[in-house]
Parts: C-alpha cells; structure tokens; sequence
C-alpha cells in the first residue's frame, strides 16, 4: 500500500511540474470570500490542477467564514517570507497538499475536529520540502501520509527556522496513517499523537519537545534515525503497544526535566545512548514492556527509573548519578556491562532478575557498584552478576528474601553498608571487607568459593546466617574490642582461619578443616569448634559453655597467649598441645581438657580452677606447671595415656621444677618423670611410674596411692631417684623397677627410695631389676637375683642376697653385657647385702650410710622370699 501511494504520489509531482510550466497563476485577491468563488480569483475563475495558487504576502487575517474545498491545495514560491498561506478555523479538504521548497504553511484552526469534521484536515497526502507551522492549533489528519523530504542543507540555512512543528496544540494521525518525517520540534504544551500508524523520523533530524509538549504513539510503528531530546517543563514522550525502533549509535536519546513512558509494548530497541537528566520530575518508564538499549544508559540529576513487569536490557553498562532513583518491580534486567550508583543515588528491585554479563561485547571484568552514599536494595529478587560487586563511600546495599550468584568477586569499602536478610549470597571468586566497611547478614546462607577477609577496622555480624568459605577467612580488622560476631550461626571454613581482630561467637558452631591461628581476641559462648588442625593462639581465647574439638591438629599456645575455658570442654582426638612459652596459660574453670589421641606439650602453665579437669588420653610432654586456682576439692588431672615430665629449653625456661597442683590420677596410663617434680596428690591404678634420670626427687605434698601399678626407680653410681610423699605411701600389689646402668661399679652403695610419713598397704609384691646404657638410653631386663622385702608401719627394706641365682643369663640380654651387670650387683650385694631401703623420712646421713647389720636376723627371716 505505501509503494503503491509513493509510486502515485511520484507521478502526482512529475504531473504537477510540468503543469506548472504550462499553467496561469491565479491569485486569491480578496479578505474574504470562498475557494470556490471565481470572483474571489484574479484571473476570475476557480483554480484547477494546471493552476498554481499563490496567495499575497500582506493575507494576514482572513474572514472567519472562510471555507476551502478543493482536490488540490498547493503553495509555492522562492521565498519564505513573501509566500505563505494562512487559514483561520476550518480545516482542509483536499486530496493532496503540497509545500514546496522554502514556503509556508500556516494553520490556525481554533475549533475542535473532533466535534465537526469541517475543522479537520481531510488530506490523503502531505508531502512537505518546506515547513508545516502548526501555531497554536490542533492538527487532525485521519487517514494522511505525510511526508518530508527537504535534507540537511535546509536544516542549517540560515534564512530558515531548523523546525517543522512548532507550538501545536496537537499533531494527530489516526489509524492507518503513514507519517515520514525529518524533524520534529514542539513548543507551548503540544501534542504528537499517532493511532494505528508508521512514522518515520528521517537520518539526520531530530525530535524535541519543549514545554509539556506530548508525544504519544498508541498501537502503532515508530521508527526514528535523529537524535530525541525531551527538554524541561514536564514534556513527556508515550508509547503503548507499540513497536519502537531508535536507530543510528551515532546521536543520543536525552530527557531533561520530562517524562518517557513505554506501556504495553513488547518489541523496543534503541541504539542511541540514553541520558536523563534536570529536576526530580525527570521519569523514564516501562511499564509491561520488552526494551533493549544496545548503548549505554545514564541517568542524572534527580532523574527517575521506574519499571513495573518488564523485560529491560542494555548493553553498554547503566550509571545512576546525582540523586537519582530507580524501581525495578516484577520485572527482569539484563545489563551487557557496568551497573553503578553515584552520589546518594536510590534503586530498588522487587521481585525481579538481575543479570549483569560480561560476555556480549567484552571479557573485560564488569561491576555493579555503589559509592557516594548511593542506596540499592532488593526484595524477592535474583541477581546474577557475572561480575563484581563493588560498595563504597558509605554506600548502602540491602537484600531481603532474595538470591546472589556472584562470578567474579565481592569487596565492601569506604565505610560501605551490606545487609543480608533471609538471602542465598553466593560469591565464586573472592570477597574482601575493608576499610571500615559493615556487613550484616540475618537469616541467610553465604557461600564464598574463594577465600573470605576483613581488613582495615571493618566489621561483620551474622545471625542465624549458615557462613561456607571454600577458601580462607582472614579477620585482620585489628579491633580493640569485640565488634566482629556471629548468633546462632554456623561457620564452614575449608581452608586457614586468621583472627586478627574481636571476635564473639555465640550459640554458633564453626568447622574449619584447615589451621586456625588467633592474634586477637576470640571469644565463644554456648558454641561448638571443630577443627580438623592446628590451633596456633598468640592472643586470648575465652570459651563459655563450649566445646573445641581438634581432630588431627593441635592446640599451641604462644607468646602470652591465654586459653580460658569456662563451663567448656577442650578435646585433642589426634594431635597436640603444645604451651611454646612459658608465658602462655591455660585457665580451666569448671572445664575439661582431654587430650584423646595426640600429643601435649606444655611449656605454659595450665590453670585449673575449681570444678575442672585436665584428661590426658594420649601423650602429654608437660615442661610448665598446672596449677590449682579456686580449689574445690573435685579439680583433676587424670591421665590414661603417656605423661612426660620434661626439662624445657634453657631459653625457655629456667625454673628448676614442675608442679602439678591438682589432684593427678594415673590410670592404666603412664608417667615419665625427666626433670624435679612436685605433685599435689598422685592416684595409681595399674599404671606405671618411672623416675628416668638418678638425680631426679618426686615430691608429693599429700598422699601417694599406688594399686597394682610398677614404680620404677634409676640407680645411679653415687644417687638415685627418690619420691618424698610428706604423708601417707599406700602401696597395694605393686611392683618395683630396679634400674641400675650397664657400667655401674662394684663398689658398695646404699641409697633411699622412697620416704614417707605413713606407709600402708601390702607393699611390693613384685621387684624387677633392668640395666640401661646411659649414652644409648637403651633398656634390658636382668635376671631376677634372690631378694627379701620387708614391711612395717615404719620402714620397708630390701635385700639382695648372693649366690648363684644373680648370675643366670637372660636370653634377651648379650652375654657379655651381663657378666658386666651381674658382677656388679653381686659384688654389691656380697659387700653390702642391701642395695636399697625404704625408710620413713630418716636423717640424710643415715640414708646414705644404712648397713646390713642394722637388720636383725628375725627380720631377715621371716621377710617374703621372691625370685
């Protein structure tokens, strides 16, 4: 249909010239009178189509009766200023109205079409190479295809004015119309309104719209190359259902203190770059709409956003600046590039997608970024961000029941505000909080699959928050006091965990399966600790009705590193605890320490306040003290697995002595006693002590209960060990270790073992001699020579007799090793007869210097015999 009318309209112009060779002008020479009266005419008679109607240039009012009927209306000349055609409240009826080059249209119709079709302009074609000044009238064209074909050269002449419309009340082209236009320039509350038709915007015009002028399209095609600036003074651009097309990258799309709205229309594509900009009544919207901006997006200047269940995309990134607001409801976004918020800028999504890529035009890193006090909030919404996510200036984002895919990764900076409500956040690449930044998170799940830190004073709170780190968590906020927490919260670190600021953990759990190492202050209330390694504190770690449990790892103490546990139970299952200095403690109160399956080492002290116990279960290589604080008389230390009682490095200790002043029960355990030693009380039940050096005194300040148990004692060639128990010594079916060294000489020896204030129970009911090298360490049993014990209330004695029982060879010991050993004991014995003696606390002299003489014979006799 349009080539159709372009083919009849080409052959309409070619007519038309050659009739305008041929033709008589004839001029309209009256004020007043009708088109078709011929006395109205110079020559008299009524144009025809070979006539070219020229009106003179003084025609400045015309009779308001006047009424203009023809098929065809042309106005023409060279000039614009003494050529034109004015025409006063009736409309046009004519079948073509053309406009030549450099002439004017004036129409000043100031009654309504709508109400009288005699005011409307019934014109199947326009076709314009001048101008159509519309001045304060409405334009009704139902059914018209109009045209403009004057090019750039008019545009930018200066004897002409650059627009086509100007200052209509309304433009109107009803449904079937087809509209080509070059420019279009509207002032004084205009109005532009197509139904049902095409309009074309020729390449190098432009469309503005000034004054609350309005530009509406309903159901129809709009298609536009020029440039479109809606200026101040609430104009306002409208399309409903229609399909909109904003070509040609090379101009923009500008709204300055107006309005665009796109409803219900589901193809719109610009190519332009889209800028806002003016006062707060600066609104662009899209209501139940499909728009794609292949360039990028801007808004300024307190300008507005609004879309309502829409489908939105651009593709070169889209900036809010200056005050600026947005809302995004039941509706999907798609952004090919940066998404970012300046200067206290407002955008909130509710339930709505977000996708921000990276992959159409670049593989550059994209963000969504805020900054300046700029706010972005979502509400049952899903973002994916193929991106990062970029918070700064003290600026604000918020989410609440909403979904975070993250690609790239998170930082939060410059005093920025992130807060997490009832939110799935997950972060791919890395997530940094720094430089006084906040986040808060409520009844979420974060999933960060690179590594997680704080920095630089900035703060975190989790509550009912599950919090997976696939990587590290580094907290280097170095904060003076406890400002970083986690309530009812659980915490999944699959690699290191750093604490270098004040953290507070409560009723919450945390799992990290790689090394945990406390610089700060880390405190835990009502919560439970797994780690699968070591814990390394150089700084404060208080516990409150929790538990810490280490897998494979261990426990190390550095520095002045404190470990208090309250009401809270520590367990080692496989691995170690080791107190590196001696000004690390560790404070029990009402707690327990279990060392299941590893191996401690204390060079600190362990403090055990009332109620508390210390659980050995594995290894302890103890070099400090463990001492009693508060006593309340259930304070233990039990041990089931391998004490060790060791002398530490010189530069790290130089005290002379350990003491365990709480209550030691060793049970089917063992304790290796290296160094001086002093014990509040020591229980034994079918467990071994042995004191491995000669020169080395066990003082336990109560009672000693030794049931079933070996106590092994070493010999040396002038001393040997001795356990001082200041009261009672309950000895039950135990047995006695004898060691005595490889070179040990034949000299006589007498030497005390044990001393007491109250001995009781049945005794040694076993004794065992074994040779040590002292270079080697290396351990062998000896045959078991005649011997005699002896037990009073006062004293207990032995007695090695001589003879040939001392001298059997063991089958595990090399021959000429025992020949060596047995001589000596024998030669001990023949000279001596009593190579050790239990005596209750005898003077130093007479212990060293107790003879077989002072045994008398009755005792001898009646003492038990054993092999």
């Amino acid at each position: 249909m349009i080539l159709k009318k372009f083919q009849f309209l080409i052959f309409f112009i070619f007519i038309t010239i050659i009739n305008i060779i041929n033709s008589q002008d004839l001029v309209f020479r009256t004020n007043y009178g009708e088109w078709n009266d011929p006395k109205n005419w110079n020559p008299q008679r009524i144009p025809t189509l070979n006539d070219i109607s020229q009106v003179p240039p003084s025609l400045t009012a015309i009779n308001s009766a006047t009424k203009i009927l023809s098929n065809q209306l042309h106005v023409g000349a060279n000039n614009v200023v003494s050529n034109s055609f004015l025409y006063t409240f009736y409309g046009i009826q004519s079948q073509y109205l053309v406009i030549y080059f450099g002439a004017f249209v004036f129409v000043d119709i100031q009654n309504d079409p709508s109400q009288d079709n005699l005011y409307a302009m019934d014109i199947d074609y326009i076709v314009t190479n001048g101008d159509i000044r519309l001045n304060g009238s409405i334009f009704y064209a139902p059914n018209t295809y109009i045209q403009s074909v004057y090019g750039l050269d008019f545009i930018y002449n200066s004897y002409y004015q650059i627009d086509v419309f100007e200052g209509a009340q309304a433009l109107i082209f009803a449904q079937g119309s087809e509209v080509s236009i070059t420019m279009l320039y509207f002032e004084q509350q205009s109005n532009f309104t197509s139904y049902s038709s095409n309009v074309l915007f020729n390449p190098k015009g432009y469309i503005e719209l000034h004054s609350g002028s309005r530009f509406e399209f309903h159901d129809s095609t709009f298609t536009c190359y020029g440039y479109i600036t809606l200026m101040d003074y609430d104009s306002s651009m409208y399309f409903q259902n229609t399909k909109v097309r904003i070509l040609d990258n090379s101009t923009s799309f500008i709204i300055r203190e107006s309005q665009l709205i796109i409803d219900g229309c589901p193809d719109v594509v610009s190519d332009k770059k889209f800028f806002t900009s003016g006062a707060q009544n600066t609104l662009f919207g899209i209501l139940d709409s499909n728009v794609v901006f292949t360039e990028k997006s801007q808004f300024n200047n307190a300008s507005s956003f609004i879309v309502f269940n829409s489908v939105f995309q651009t593709h070169q990134g889209f900036y809010f600046y200056s005050n600026t607001s947005g809302l995004f409801q039941d509706s999907s976004m798609q952004i090919y590039g940066d998404f970012e918020g300046f200067d206290n800028t407002y955008f909130e999504f509710k339930n709505s997608n977000v996708t921000i890529s990276n992959k159409l035009y670049s593989s550059d890193n994209r963000i969504l970024g805020l900054t300046d006090h700029s706010v972005l909030l979502f509400n049952q919404s899903n973002v994916v961000l193929d991106s990062n996510l970029l918070t700064i200036g003290e600026s604000l984002l918020v989410a609440v029941d909403s979904k975070f895919d993250i690609y790239d990764n998170g930082l939060f900076s410059g005093n920025s505000i992130v807060q997490l409500n009832d939110t799935v956040f997950d972060v791919h690449g890395l997530f940094t909080c720094q430089n006084s930044s906040t986040f808060v998170s409520f009844d979420s799940k974060i999933t960060v699959e690179g590594s997680t830190s704080f920095y630089n004073q900035s703060m975190y709170s989790f509550n009912y928050v599950d919090f997976t780190v696939n990587g590290y968590f580094y907290d280097d906020t170095h904060s003076e006091e406890i400002l970083n927490s986690f309530h009812h919260s659980n915490l999944t670190i699959k690699g290191v965990y750093v604490n270098n600021g004040g953290f507070y953990f409560n009723y919450s759990s945390l799992a990290c399966n790689g090394q945990f190492l406390n610089s700060g202050e880390f405190n835990a209330i009502e919560s439970d600790i797994s780690l699968s390694k070591t814990l390394t504190n150089e700084a404060n770690i208080l516990m409150e009705n929790s538990t810490l449990t280490i897998t494979s790892g261990s426990l190390v103490m550095k520095g002045e590193a404190n470990l208090t546990l309250v009401n809270s139970n520590v367990e080692i299952l496989n691995g170690q605890v080791l107190l590196d200095t001696t000004g690390s403690v560790i404070n029990l109160y009402n707690s327990t320490l279990i060392n299941r399956d590893g191996s401690l080492t204390f060079n600190g002290d362990i403090i055990v306040n009332k109620d508390a116990a210390l659980t050995n279960n594995a290894k302890i290589v103890l070099t400090s003290n463990v001492l009693l604080n508060n006593e309340n008389g259930t304070e233990t230390f039990k041990n089931t697995g391998e004490l060790n009682i060791e002398n530490p490095l010189q530069s790290i200790r130089d005290s002379n002595a350990t003491s365990i002043l709480v209550h030691l029960v060793n049970e089917n355990g063992s304790i290796k006693i290296a160094r001086e030693t002093i014990m509040l009380n020591l229980d034994q039940n079918n467990s071994t002590l042995q004191m491995k050096l000669d020169n080395l005194t066990l003082s336990i300040q109560n009672n000693l209960n030794s049931v079933k148990d070996s106590i092994s004692f070493t010999v040396g060639e002038n001393r040997s060990s001795l356990i001082n128990v200041n009261k009672e010594a309950n000895i039950e079916n135990s047995t006695l270790i004898i060691r005595v060294p490889s070179n040990l000489s034949n000299e006589p020896k007498n030497t005390t073992l044990i001393t007491y204030s109250k001995l009781s129970g049945s005794g040694f009911s076993n004794v065992q001699f074994k040779s040590y090298d002292p270079v080697t360490g290396e351990e062998k049993d000896l045959d078991n020579c005649k011997h005699s014990v002896q037990v009073s209330q006062s004293s207990m004695g032995l007695l090695l007799n001589s003879g040939d029982s001392c001298s059997k060879k063991s089958a595990s010991i090399p021959t000429g090793g025992i020949i060596g050993i047995v001589c000596g004991v024998v030669a001990l014995a023949a000279v001596v007869g009593v190579v050790i003696h239990f005596r209750n606390k005898l003077p130093k002299s007479m212990r060293l210097k107790y003879r077989l003489k002072e045994l008398s014979k009755t005792q001898t006799e009646s003492a038990t015999q054993g092999n």
